[in-house]
C-alpha cells in the first residue's frame, strides 16, 4: 500500500509510508527473481501504480477489530416508593451503547397516579419519555396517592333552639368513605325524638354517616312533655318537612304528565312498610301469603282493610279516626293515622331528588334501594334492609306496592297545595312496586291503579298523618 521512500530512522507504531510518491512498493520476489538475491524477506521493489505485468500480483489485509466498539453506559430506573409503582425497562440497571434513545414509561399502581421523572428524560410530566445515553443516568419515577373524593355532611336541626349537633350544624367537608360520628343534644325542655337522613341509626342520639356523597341530615327533637301517637302504637316514623316538588315525569307513561307544581304541609309518616306483627297487633290477625316472621311487610290486605287498620290504630293511640268505612272517605282535618296521599307518597319517597328512583337512574342504583324482580329471589323480605332514602324511610321501592288514599285520575296542569287526588273514580292509586315488578315500573312517578278490594301477596301499604 505504500508509496515507496527511504526508511525514516527511530522506533514507529503502525507506519503507513509516505504520504505522497511517485512509485508503490513490491516485496517478495517473483518467479522470474533469483531467490538467493532477489526474494528475501527484506528486499524492496518499486513500480509505477498503473503497472501490470505476468509477474506482479497482490493479496490483501484487514486489521482484526477495526470495527470500533461503542461505548456504553448505564441506566438506572427508580421509583419514589416501592408499591405506588413500576417503571419500563424495568427498575434497576440496564447498558445501552452511548447515543441510543431509550423509551421510558412510568405505569402507577393502583390508588396512585405518576407525577414527574426527575433525571435526564426529555420530558419530565410525560408519563411515556425518552432518556439519551450521554453517559451513565439514573432516573426517577415519582408517584403519589390519588386523594379519596370529597363530599359534604350538611348537619341540621328540624327546629332551631330546640337542639344543636356535634359537629355543629352547616356543612362539613369528608373524604370518600369517612365515618363521621354525630351527636344530637336537645336543649333544656326538650328531648332527641330522631335523626332523619341517611344514617346507621336514626332512633340514637350519637350515630355514623358513612360518607358516599353529599349528605343533609336531621337532627329532630321534640317538647319534653309531648308524648308521639307513633310511641303509644310502637310504629318508627319520621317527619316529612313541607315544601315544593316538581310531581309527575315528562320521561315516563301518560298518566305520569304533565309535570305540576305541588306543595305540602309537614306529615309524618310510618319509616318501614306495616309489618306483619304491626298488622296483627292491631287487627288480631295476619292475612299475608309469605308468613312467618313478624318484620316481613303485611301483604294481602285491600284498600279496604288498610283504612279499616288506619281507624283501629288511630282508636289505640287516642287520636280521631280519619276514615268513614260505609262511605270509603276520608276527614283530613282529623288527627289520626291515615293511607297518605299521592302527592305526599311521591314527594316523602323522593325526599328532594329528581332521579329514577331515590338512589338514582339505574336498575343497579334501585338494587341498593329496594327488592324487585331480579334480586328479590320471588319473595317479600323483612323490612329495612335496603339502603333508606335521604329523609330515612326504607323500601319506598320494591318490596311490596302501597296503598295511597286517592282515587285514580289524571293530572291537571295547575299548581296545587296539599291535593287528595281525583274527585270521582272506580279504583285507587298504587305507589312503589314490589317484590315481581320489573325494574322501570317501581321509578317514583308510576302511577298503577287497583280497585278497592284487590289483594295481592306484593301489595301492602303504609301510614301517615299530620302533626
Amino acid at each position: 500500500n505504500d508509496w515507496y521512500g527511504s526508511y525514516q530512522g527511530g522506533s514507529v507504531t503502525d507506519p503507513k509510508g509516505l504520504e505522497s510518491g511517485y512509485y508503490r512498493v513490491l516485496r517478495g520476489g517473483s518467479w522470474r527473481y533469483f531467490s538467493d538475491t532477489d526474494c528475501r524477506s527484506t528486499d524492496r521493489y518499486s513500480l509505477l501504480p498503473n503497472s501490470r505485468y505476468n509477474y506482479l500480483g497482490f493479496r490483501v489485509v484487514r486489521r482484526q477489530g477495526g470495527m470500533v466498539t461503542p461505548t456504553q453506559y448505564k441506566l438506572t430506573m427508580t421509583v419514589n416508593a416501592i408499591g405506588w409503582g413500576t417503571t419500563n425497562p424495568s427498575g434497576e440497571a440496564h447498558s445501552y451503547d452511548s447515543g441510543t434513545v431509550v423509551m421510558i414509561t412510568a405505569i402507577p399502581a393502583s390508588g396512585y397516579r405518576f407525577v414527574s421523572w426527575t433525571g435526564e428524560v426529555a420530558s419530565s410530566t410525560n408519563a411515556t419519555t425518552t432518556v439519551t445515553m450521554t453517559g451513565n443516568i439514573t432516573v426517577m419515577a415519582v408517584f403519589e396517592k390519588i386523594p379519596p373524593p370529597q363530599y359534604t355532611l350538611t348537619l341540621a336541626v328540624n327546629t332551631n333552639g330546640w337542639g344543636t349537633t356535634s359537629p355543629s350544624v352547616g356543612a362539613h367537608t369528608y373524604d370518600e368513605g369517612t365515618v363521621v360520628t354525630i351527636t344530637a343534644t336537645p336543649e333544656s325542655g326538650y328531648r332527641f325524638v330522631n335523626w332523619t337522613g341517611n344514617v346507621a341509626d336514626m332512633g340514637k342520639v350519637t350515630t355514623t354517616v358513612t360518607m358516599t356523597g353529599n349528605m343533609t341530615v336531621t337532627a329532630n327533637f321534640e317538647l319534653k312533655d309531648t308524648i308521639s301517637p307513633w310511641d303509644n302504637v310502637g310504629i318508627n316514623y319520621v317527619q316529612i318537612p313541607g315544601g315544593s316538588f316538581a310531581m309527575g315525569s315528562d320521561t315516563g307513561d301518560s298518566d305520569e304528565k304533565p309535570i305540576h307544581t305541588v306543595t305540602l304541609s309537614t306529615f309524618e309518616m310510618s319509616i318501614f312498610e306495616i309489618t306483619q306483627g304491626q298488622y296483627k297487633s292491631v287487627i288480631g290477625s295476619n292475612p299475608s301469603h309469605f308468613a312467618g316472621d313478624d318484620n316481613l311487610p303485611v301483604e294481602e290486605v285491600s284498600w279496604l282493610d288498610a283504612i279499616r287498620f288506619c281507624n283501629a290504630l288511630s282508636v289505640k293511640a287516642g287520636l280521631d279516626e280519619c276514615y268513614y268505612i260505609d262511605t270509603a272517605t276520608c276527614d283530613f282535618t282529623k288527627n289520626g293515622f291515615r293511607l297518605p296521599t299521592e302527592a305526599e307518597w311521591e314527594y316523602a319517597c323522593r325526599a328532594g331528588t329528581s332521579t329514577a328512583y331515590n338512589t338514582g337512574d339505574t336498575s343497579s342504583d334501585l338494587a341498593r334501594a329496594g327488592w324487585y324482580s331480579a334480586n328479590s329471589s320471588s319473595k317479600a323480605h323483612p323490612v329495612g334492609q335496603k339502603t333508606p332514602n335521604a329523609w330515612g324511610l326504607y323500601d319506598m321501592h320494591g318490596n311490596v306496592c302501597e296503598w295511597c288514599n286517592d282515587l285514580y285520575g289524571s293530572y291537571r296542569n295547575m299548581s296545587e297545595t296539599d291535593p287528595t287526588g281525583a274527585q270521582t273514580g272506580s279504583t285507587l292509586v298504587v305507589r312503589g312496586g314490589g317484590w315481581n315488578t320489573f325494574y322501570g315500573y317501581c321509578r317514583s312517578t308510576v302511577r298503577p291503579d287497583l280497585k278497592m278490594d284487590s289483594k295481592s301477596n306484593d301489595l301492602g301499604f303504609r301510614v301517615v298523618r299530620r302533626p
